[in-house]
């Protein structure tokens, strides 16, 4: 998930921020071990024995949801725009007590991207979209892997690689705000549906 900022233009911090401090958030290099954590926890609990076969989906989450955030920044930075990962207490509390439900709820944080009036608003769109279109190439690597693997081990690893990432994918592009989906829908219904019909294939596949 993304969420643009529009920054002053001769200023160091965001306009709309005070000093650019926010309240009730964690930001970078901690924002993304805490949220790694609350994931993990969420995904699979605080107990249980430990085999790759059961720490599966939680790597997959894990990792899965670094490389969709790491693309928000990375695409962002690439435009020139500043970005950073950050958690947010209410997103990690909700999503550490889901691990007490059978739907969890994976919100632990966000990009934070500051833009400004030099800025294409192309490559504010771009960002967006690349967090999805990484859980998507993550979900087609994966489900070669499980195709072509001659161990059922990593088969089925790669498999629940392919199935999270592809539901991830799937999630971010529910066109509601403030998730991803409702800004590319709203830009460019052709990508939305291309990328909508995309995870929903590998989902169905794997």
């Amino acid at each position: 998930m993304a969420r643009h900022l529009t920054e002053a233009p001769l200023r160091g911090e965001a306009g709309v921020l005070e000093g650019g401090r926010w309240r009730g958030e964690i930001r970078e290099p901690w924002s993304w071990l805490v949220a790694s954590a609350a994931l993990a926890i969420a995904v699979w609990g605080v107990g249980g024995r430990a085999t790759l076969a059961s720490l599966s989906p939680p790597l997959a989450v894990v990792i899965g949801f670094i490389v969709h955030e790491m693309a928000h920044k990375l695409v962002a930075r690439r435009g020139g725009m500043r970005a950073e990962f950050v958690a947010t207490r209410e997103g990690l509390v909700i999503t550490i007590l889901s691990a007490l439900l059978p739907l969890k709820i994976l919100a632990p944080g966000y990009v934070r991207v500051y833009t400004h009036y030099r800025i294409s608003p192309r490559w504010a769109f771009y960002s967006v979209a690349a967090g999805p279109a990484s859980n998507i190439a993550i979900a087609l690597v994966s489900l070669g892997i499980s195709m072509a693997a001659g161990s059922q081990l990593v088969a089925y690893v790669a498999r629940v690689f392919a199935e999270i990432n592809a539901w991830l994918a799937l999630f971010n592009l529910i066109p509601v705000s403030p998730l991803d989906g409702y800004k590319i829908l709203s830009q460019d219904w052709r990508l939305w549906l291309a990328l909508s019909l995309a995870a929903g294939a590998l989902y169905y596949l794997a």
